[in-house]
């Protein structure tokens, strides 16, 4: 997630320089996020400052902008440190009140959602831009543990890392009766029954459901790992589907039903047991595509290893002898990522991913002159613990070293500093944390 889609940015900068609108901080101007979003007008930016918030939020027809100190700074990293977190009692973020595409979230960590009509995010009669945030560790009992698409629901959806959602249909994502547009996601570790990745149900050809430029890997599921199509037409253009897991055939791509799709300049390798299955009623067009143990039929369709770089840290950049490289419709590239292995985005993934988990806590808290951090480390690393202001810089340090496992507390000695909240950042090389702090005088 390291390079944001400029044109996101930009989209979202039109709506913080807006003459007419207004700048909510949070928790400035309120405390949660929900406040900021009730208080405001359509064209407002509602701006969210690092922390963890546990909410359930609900734009409530409310078109704004809500975002993280990305928006503004252009810096990737407020995503990790900005959390909202729906503490496994409803969805995280609903648009249900007919928002339209002026609507957007950009640049947040949404987690622990969970609810029947998606976990995440939870598209009903929507169009929202979804952009640049990790969703991650959310579920719900039905459809679309990470992201909800339903009924008439055509968000654009780009950049995000999708991870660790869990959904008995869609455990990444699910449309159904919507057609998103789905663009440079990172899309793995989901699990599902059917499509892991993403479910895809009941998405006419009347309007177009675009899928591209995407990676979905290592997700789970009984029926289509990566994608699971029922009775719907959509089009797929330079993606890379690989390492995904099924107990049943058509690991990479299910197409059940009617679903009569066009499928480009994408890669279909690793996935098991096999890669694609075509129920008797659908009708693909498939071109251009690297296939695993079949040339397909279809033009420029190839079945060769296609030579990722470093595969095993989830970097499918192509190296420079891959024989995707140029094998694709006009000579471009088959997949989702450019030539090069100097890349590093895709190992980048991995620090966003929590491998263990530490406990972080301050007592007391509000407090008058110093407070106790504490926390619980599970395993030997490099940590850091920093405090930043509301304005995101930092003013002071209180641990900067290696670690064993076991359970620490440092004093912050806060009478230099001026009453207001402050936030403390934990890192280690697997995993951060920010909780805030109220220092009262």
């Amino acid at each position: 997630m390291k390079n944001a889609i400029w044109i996101v940015v930009a989209f979202s900068m039109m709506f913080v320089a807006s003459a007419s609108a207004t700048i909510i901080n949070i928790p400035g101007d309120y405390p949660r996020i929900q406040e900021g979003i009730d208080a405001s007008a359509d064209g407002d930016t509602v701006l969210v400052q690092p922390g963890t918030y546990v909410e359930n939020i609900n734009f409530n027809g409310h078109n704004i902008v809500l975002g993280s100190l990305s928006l503004i700074t252009r810096e990737d990293s407020y995503v990790p440190l900005t959390i909202i977190d729906g503490d496994s009692l409803d969805t995280v973020i609903k648009l249900w009140s007919g928002e339209n595409n002026t609507a957007a979230i950009v640049g947040f960590t949404i987690r622990n959602g969970y609810g029947w009509y998606g976990g995440g995010i939870s598209c009903r009669h929507s169009d929202p831009l979804i952009a640049n945030n990790i969703i991650i560790q959310n579920s719900s009992d039905w459809a679309g543990g990470g992201i909800f698409c339903w009924s008439g629901s055509n968000p654009a959806i780009l950049n995000n890392t999708i991870s660790n959602n869990f959904a008995p249909e869609g455990g990444g994502l699910l449309t159904c009766w919507s057609h998103p547009t789905i663009i440079k996601n990172v899309i793995v570790n989901n699990a599902a029954t059917q499509g892991a990745g993403i479910a895809i149900l009941f998405c006419d050809r009347y309007q177009p459901l675009a899928i591209s430029k995407n990676i979905i890997a290592r997700n789970e599921a009984a029926f289509g790992g990566g994608i699971y199509s029922r009775y719907s037409t959509f089009s797929m253009a330079n993606n890379t589907i690989t390492e995904n897991l099924t107990n049943h055939f058509g690991t990479g791509l299910y197409l059940e039903g009617v679903s009569n799709s066009t499928i480009l300049n994408t890669i279909f390798w690793g996935n098991s047991p096999s890669e694609i299955y075509v129920g008797e009623w659908s009708d693909p067009v498939i071109t251009y595509c690297d296939i695993q143990d079949t040339v397909w039929v279809g033009e420029g369709n190839i079945s060769a290893d296609p030579i990722f770089c470093y595969p095993d840290t989830l970097n499918y950049y192509l190296r420079n002898d891959s024989p995707c490289v140029g094998a694709g419709q006009d000579g471009t590239n088959i997949g989702a990522l450019d030539v090069g292995c100097y890349h590093t985005e895709m190992h980048e993934l991995d620090e966003l991913l929590p491998v263990s988990f530490v406990t972080l806590q301050a007592f007391p808290n509000p407090f008058n002159s110093s407070t106790i951090i504490e926390y619980t480390l599970p395993k030997s690393s490099n940590l850091t613990i920093i405090v930043y202001d509301v304005l995101g810089q930092q003013v002071d340090v209180l641990s900067e070293q290696f670690q064993l496992p076991g359970k620490y507390q440092h004093t912050w000695k806060a009478k230099d500093f001026s009453s207001g909240v402050y936030f403390v950042l934990l890192k280690t090389p697997d995993y951060s944390e920010i909780i805030s702090v109220t220092l009262l005088k």
